[in-house]
């Protein structure tokens, strides 16, 4: 009963959770998670029942009251939307926290169990919690899988969504409403002071996986559901562990892993792909440098490795290393009778003609067309040179009238047929 109410949870909570990330909304759920408090306790004040569907009612009449109240303070104050959302979270959860006090204070106070709404208490559910939670899971689905296009718009593009008439009020309530539903669902799971992380954890934990929104709900929804297995199997294994906290715990560890090992967005891997892109450009400054010692010295061929550092400076381990991996690319090859010599293959001549072309057609680009200085356009030409694609090369030339001459009157070289191998 505790693994499928809580995965229920977790689903529900994904889902909903990854659409509240997208329009940054984040705080409000936190806001509307404690606000929903004081909502359960006036249900069992009033109707002395701690049936599902009262709590139910009471929390949901709560959350809502919680977001209208937001809003008017945005509306009619000077406050920014999260001081109104502190104000809002603050208020409601004092409220809620002295209404426990008001029922603790009656003769069957102490059983009533609703202290167990401020961190959870998953080891309560019952078949009928989990129906209960079923039927909300499959309704919140249905109406993602039904309004999937609007919210889609509408998460990603406000003003888009409005012209297109995806605004309504009806479907503004309805997102709210689900909202509020879902947290309002996962009270007695994991608590009201967590449950606005089952929310967010999960759909911050597949933002790192993919760019797109239907993966990104199926991810949100797998990672829920996976940190509401991993805490209950915890609870079950150490009766004295709560399952709402080790819920978060676990979902928390998957967001860590995902924000080192994630194969975009990843630490790791953005450092492999910033270390990568450093070693590339190494390797086209010197054979850049190389094409360059070759128009000094046209009737030579090889060079040193004085002179190419010369040309380049860098650290003689760098020069080394950035040497061997153009040879290993077929862009540089060793002269026979003199190792520290090298020369540029036909494919490294290519490779540095298209660079030395990109980069005068670019120092050209800014003279002409954006009348800079010639003095002031070679440092930003040196960036340019690696992100210029053949597409903007061309547009480049177009647009210049195949130049001959770049602005300090060097060659812009356009031939690549050479006969030497």
């Amino acid at each position: 009963m505790v693994i499928a109410g809580t995965m229920m949870v977790g689903i529900t909570a994904g889902v909903i959770g990854s659409f509240t990330l997208l329009q940054r909304k984040s705080l409000i759920g936190d806001g509307v998670a404690h606000a929903i408090l004081p909502g359960v306790v006036l249900a069992f004040l009033i109707t002395g029942d701690k049936e599902p569907w009262v709590l139910f009612v009471g929390s949901l009449a709560a959350g809502w009251l919680s977001l209208w109240t937001m809003d008017q303070i945005q509306r009619r104050t000077n406050l920014s939307p999260d001081t109104a959302v502190g104000v809002v979270l603050s208020v409601f959860f004092g409220l809620g926290v002295m209404l426990m006090g008001v029922v603790q204070a009656q003769e069957t106070g102490n059983q009533s169990g609703l202290d167990k709404f401020l961190f959870g208490q998953a080891a309560s559910l019952l078949l009928n919690n989990v129906i209960f939670l079923s039927v909300v899971c499959i309704l919140v689905l249905g109406f993602v899988v039904l309004a999937y296009k609007e919210l889609r718009v509408r998460s990603f593009d406000p003003q888009f969504a409005q012209s297109l008439g995806y605004d309504r009020p009806l479907l503004r309530y309805a997102e709210s409403g689900l909202l509020v539903i879902v947290l309002t669902t996962g009270l007695q799971a994991v608590g009201v002071i967590l449950m606005a992380a089952i929310l967010i954890i999960p759909a911050a934990t597949a933002r790192y996986w993919t760019d797109r929104l239907g993966p990104m709900l199926a991810f949100s929804a797998f990672f829920g559901a996976f940190a509401a297995f991993g805490g209950s199997l915890v609870s079950y294994m150490a009766p004295r562990m709560p399952t709402g906290p080790w819920m978060v715990i676990i979902a928390a560890g998957i967001l860590f892993i995902s924000m080192i090992f994630a194969p975009q967005y990843g630490i790791l891997s953005i450092y492999l792909l910033n270390r990568t892109q450093a070693l590339r450009i190494d390797e086209e400054h010197l054979i850049k440098a190389m094409w360059l010692l070759r128009e000094r010295k046209p009737d030579q061929q090889n060079f040193s490795l004085a002179e190419i550092s010369e040309m380049r400076p860098t650290d003689p381990e760098n020069l080394l290393s950035t040497i061997f991996r153009l040879q290993r690319r077929g862009f540089l090859v060793a002269e026979l009778s003199r190792a520290d010599h090298w020369r540029l293959t036909k494919a490294g001549r290519n490779e540095a003609r298209r660079l030395v072309r990109v980069h005068r057609l670019w120092e050209t680009y800014l003279t002409q067309l954006m009348e800079i200085a010639d003095d002031h356009v070679h440092e930003d030409a040196d960036s340019m040179e690696h992100v210029i694609t053949p597409e903007i090369e061309a547009l480049l030339i177009q647009k210049l009238g195949a130049p001959l001459k770049d602005p300090h009157e060097s060659d812009i070289p356009y031939d690549e047929k050479e006969d030497e191998t």
